[in-house]
């Protein structure tokens, strides 16, 4: 009798423990894709901020800025695609 009642308790924590599993790899992969999100936007957001700046140097008449923020990006967008790097 008590063999039966040990598997019958350990079948009714199977669910359980496979619910807090299921749950745990959800979080992981959460996680993961907010990561592989944020790795992609960073520099998004990076680059926009380069653009504005040579915007408003443009804008002002400020050659030397413009030009400046104009190189720091071509030397961004050149480093992360391979193929730049090699032109």
């Amino acid at each position: 009798m008590s063999e039966t009642r040990s598997s019958t308790e350990s079948s009714a924590a199977a669910p359980a423990r496979r619910s807090g599993l299921i749950r745990a790899v959800a979080v992981l992969v959460s996680l993961g894709l907010l990561l592989l999100a944020g790795y992609f936007l960073w520099p998004a957001a990076s680059d926009r901020e380069l653009l504005e700046r040579g915007r408003r140097a443009v804008e002002e008449g400020e050659a030397q800025r413009a030009a400046a923020a104009a190189q720091e990006l071509l030397q961004r967008d050149s480093a992360s695609v391979p193929a730049l790097r090699l032109a």
